[in-house]
């Protein structure tokens, strides 16, 4: 199929950001067989722009994504966040093009007062398929006539997720965490250092420790033996950023707060789950002193995250759904899947029963 992708590149930040969600995508879709015509959203807002600033050209990028479906007449629009398209554009698209489909994914926060939740509900009415990484009852209110809604993980790519980094024999860093400073992340991570002075952290974006980026984030992935995956809201049902993803596709052991649902996506011999900042605490400890242990998780951590979740097997998914193919519904992860708004596949025992 022919494919316009309206997400984010970020062309000015010189591939700093390479390894995306986006970018994980193009790969899977490209991977599948189908033609991926790229459009970045923050560039063409800024090439259209009269000073180029993104503040000045919302009109033109919107008039810039209709006038590339009217050139290139695609099968599907695949919107990823997309926060800038206005419905008044994909109401455009959709009457220049009856038969195109439209999909949109959401890969952030859901959850009440969560920043642009309004700009997902806007649209609602023109898309045919809704994609969100969080699982669950979450996904209800998105739900409707003729449309698909369901839960998706955030995608591997092992063109991109290069690292084995339970094959490493000499390692930079014993604990890593990449994200931003958080007044619930920021004390944990603090408590760690005081706990654990002889772990050689690297806690980065946050505690006054400069952000990381491109070949270099890559390089410190895949010589560190441990990560932590840590959540602003550890309560919502298989809500996680594409932290995971990253470390466990690079090899590295992992560490999950057990109230997040995560064992409906990874078992427990492949990923750490802990019950709070005590058990953390005496889990890193363990496995920084047993080796063999952690390698053996980390290991099927990886294996898992590039068999169950590449970008091939997860946008075949997408678009599965959203043309309703027969079979569409067997895949690896859970199902949480409704069609017109009526749940047609909705694991339910794993949300009563996470740790099972």
């Amino acid at each position: 199929m022919r494919i316009v992708c309206a997400w984010n590149h970020g062309l000015k930040e010189c591939g700093k950001r390479y390894f995306n969600i986006d970018s994980k995508f193009q790969q899977g879709l490209i991977g599948n067989g189908h033609y991926v015509y790229s459009f970045s959203l923050n560039d063409i807002e800024r090439l259209f722009s009269p000073i180029c600033h993104r503040t000045f050209g919302k009109k033109g990028l919107n008039k810039a994504l209709l006038k590339t479906c009217m050139n290139i007449g695609p099968d599907i629009l695949f919107l990823v966040h997309a926060n800038r398209i206005t419905p008044e554009t994909l109401a455009a698209i959709r009457q220049a093009m009856p038969d195109i489909a439209i999909i949109f994914f959401w890969g952030d926060a859901i959850w009440e007062n969560a920043a642009n939740i309004d700009r997902i509900r806007e649209k609602l009415p023109y898309l045919d398929s809704v994609f969100i990484t969080t699982g669950g009852d979450w996904l209800i209110p998105y739900a409707g006539p003729g449309r698909v809604v369901a839960y998706v993980p955030n995608p591997t790519e092992a063109a991109i997720d290069r690292g084995r980094a339970f094959e490493a024999e000499q390692t930079d860093y014993d604990l890593i965490f990449f994200g931003s400073d958080d007044p619930d992340r920021n004390p944990l991570l603090s408590a760690i250092e005081k706990a654990l002075p002889d772990l050689k952290t690297g806690f980065f974006g946050c505690l006054g420790n400069p952000s990381v980026f491109g070949v270099e984030k890559e390089r410190i992935t895949s010589r560190s033996k441990m990560a932590l995956n840590l959540t602003r809201r550890n309560d919502v049902f298989l809500c996680s950023s594409n932290r995971l993803a990253d470390t466990t596709a690079n090899g590295v052991l992992t560490f999950c707060d057990q109230a997040s649902g995560l064992q409906a996506l990874y078992r427990e011999n492949e990923v750490v789950y802990y019950r709070d900042r005590d058990d953390l605490i005496a889990k890193i400890r363990h496995y920084h002193e047993n080796d063999q242990e952690r390698i053996a998780i980390a290991r099927a951590g990886w294996q898992r995250a590039h068999e169950a979740f590449s970008a091939q097997r997860v946008t075949r998914f997408m678009l599965d759904a959203t043309l309703r193919s027969k079979g569409y519904t067997d895949i690896p992860w859970p199902r949480f899947i409704l069609e017109d708004g009526r749940k047609v596949q909705w694991d339910e025992h794993l949300i009563m029963c996470p740790s099972g």
